[in-house]
């Protein structure tokens, strides 16, 4: 009576098990399982077994203190190593390491809350400035909701040019980033002279 002879291979993640020998087998090498059936036959089936590699990937990345970024399953904003674990179907899970980086860029962009257009040179325009910023658009309204400026350049504290009074007013700032950012700015804004 012939025997039967099944080779085969079987690859595993680790973490992972495959019953083969007559057990769970948890470790790499080939197997041996002898079945017998009622009318004398024997098969044997032989399992070569080894464990696919996880692919293990590390980033480093900086971001700006104030800013996040979603690793390690949530919003992280402090310096530290974080790993995601990515799923795969058909082959060993990956792992992500990202060394998270915090670094003190400085404000993007600054938006002052008084300016004095008298004339002297000095802070005589409402501007929005920054060392990360690439172009703004204003608009300024005075108390009763009137849009007296509106654009790029910053206001000199006129409408239809004539000087306004003393007093607060309220800018609304679209503010473009030099990294491609946008950011939408609101406030009071004092005139004084």
């Amino acid at each position: 009576v012939a025997s039967v002879i099944e080779q085969r291979d079987s690859s595993i993640c680790e973490g992972e098990s495959l019953f083969a020998g007559g057990d769970w087998q948890f470790e790499a090498g080939t197997y041996y399982d002898t079945l017998s059936t009622s009318y004398g036959c024997d098969s044997l089936i032989v399992t070569t077994l080894d464990f696919g590699a996880s692919v293990i990937e590390q980033r480093d990345t900086t971001i700006c203190a104030g800013d996040s970024l979603f690793v390690g399953g949530a919003y992280q904003g402090q310096s530290g190593s974080y790993t995601d674990s990515l799923l795969a179907i058909t082959v060993c899970d990956s792992l992500l390491v990202t060394n998270l980086n915090i670094e003190d860029c400085g404000e993007p962009y600054n938006i002052p809350n008084a300016f004095s257009p008298n004339g002297d040179g000095l802070n005589d325009i409402f501007r929005v400035t920054g060392d990360y910023l690439d172009f703004y658009q204003l608009h300024v309204f005075n108390r009763w909701g009137e849009l007296l400026y509106e654009g790029p350049d910053g206001w000199d504290g006129t409408f239809d040019g004539e000087a306004q009074d003393l007093g607060t007013y309220v800018y609304y700032a679209k503010v473009f980033l030099t990294d491609g950012r946008e950011d939408f700015a609101k406030g009071n804004i004092s005139l004084i002279r």
